[in-house]
This record gives structure tokens, C-alpha cells and sequence, in this order.
């Protein structure tokens, strides 16, 4: 697999265009035609997939590389070991509007409905916990 980015350099903030290529469990980092870096995937560390936003892979030495393509950073980071099952969850409702709005109705309704169970009394464990606010 091959993902196109830029590399920063660890102590500078120079950017080169630059070639992240995958295959099976190890990596290579290339700067035109130049390899800088290689290994193993494990011994990476992946940013967590926020919206749109580029995402970064920190090398042992602070050095990054940065790309936009988050569909396949996800692949790699799942590959090299990185199986945050929260961050999968939180991306798969942020990037689907039916799961976005599900979590919303949900919990607006919890947070309606739980006052007007603990004041009929179907829970007690409830009722103490807002006497306690």
C-alpha cells in the first residue's frame, strides 16, 4: 500500500513530499528517491481520526509523516497493531449521520426520562443518585 504525504523531520519544521509504502507488517519512508525510514509497524504510533483532518504517524525518533488519506491510515494503524475499539466506534458514528442522530435522540431521552423514572419510583438506585445532586 502506498500513501502520499509530507514529512517533517524531527527538530524542523520543513516539510518534503514524501511516500509512506506498506507492505505486510513493515514500512518504508521514502523522500524522492531517497529511503529515510523503515521497520516494523508496531513501533509507530498512529493519531486517532478526527473528521477530515490529517493524520499523523510519529516515528521512535519524533519524526512525522502526514497524510490526508485517513481511509487507508486506518488500515495501517490496524495492521501495525493500533485496535482502539473506542475510536473505531466514535469515528463510525461522527462519519454517519443516521448514527450521529441516534446517539443524539438517545440521549436526550435519557437524560428527559431518568428525572420522571426516579420521581415514580421505578428505580431506586436512580432515585438516590439525583438526590444526591
Amino acid at each position: 500500500m502506498k500513501l502520499e504525504g509530507y514529512c517533517y523531520e524531527s527538530g524542523s519544521a520543513a516539510r518534503r513530499m514524501a511516500t509512506f509504502n506498506v507492505e505486510g507488517n513493515t514500512f518504508n519512508l521514502m523522500v524522492g528517491d531517497e529511503s529515510i525510514k523503515s521497520g516494523e509497524l508496531s513501533e509507530l504510533d498512529f493519531s486517532e481520526r478526527i473528521g477530515n483532518t490529517p493524520r499523523r504517524v510519529v516515528f521512535k525518533d519524533g519524526s512525522v509523516f502526514e497524510t490526508q488519506d485517513n481511509n487507508k491510515i486506518d488500515e495501517v494503524a490496524f495492521v501495525g497493531g493500533n485496535r482502539h475499539g473506542i475510536s473505531r466506534l466514535v469515528q463510525m458514528l461522527e462519519s454517519k449521520w443516521r448514527w450521529a442522530l441516534t446517539s443524539i435522540v438517545f440521549f436526550l431521552c435519557w437524560d428527559i426520562l431518568s428525572p420522571v423514572l426516579c420521581c415514580l419510583g421505578l428505580d431506586e438506585s436512580w432515585h438516590l443518585l439525583f438526590q444526591a445532586k
